[in-house]
């Protein structure tokens, strides 16, 4: 097990296209200073609109972005999965 130096965490939030406000009520009442990126996946058309509705609406003032292939999630950020 490594020590806490070494210990990486991610919050990681799932819920169907009608989770959203769940979602943000999670968001909301996750520390300001967590120290971990938050990955979202919710189940939806592939052509919503999850990040625009996130940075405006969920967690406005947030650093927010589509997840990448390959790219390795950074504290502060959440990521949505596409």
């Amino acid at each position: 097990m490594p020590n806490s130096e070494e210990a990486h965490f991610v919050v990681a939030i799932g819920a169907s296209a009608g989770g959203l406000s769940a979602i943000s009520e999670l968001i909301g009442e996750l520390p300001t200073d967590l120290n971990a990126p938050i990955i979202v996946a919710v189940h939806s058309d592939p052509t919503s609109k999850l990040t625009e509705v996130l940075r405006i609406k969920i967690a406005p003032g947030m650093k927010i972005k589509k997840a990448e292939d390959g790219e390795i999630p950074q504290p502060g950020w959440i990521y949505v999965v596409p």
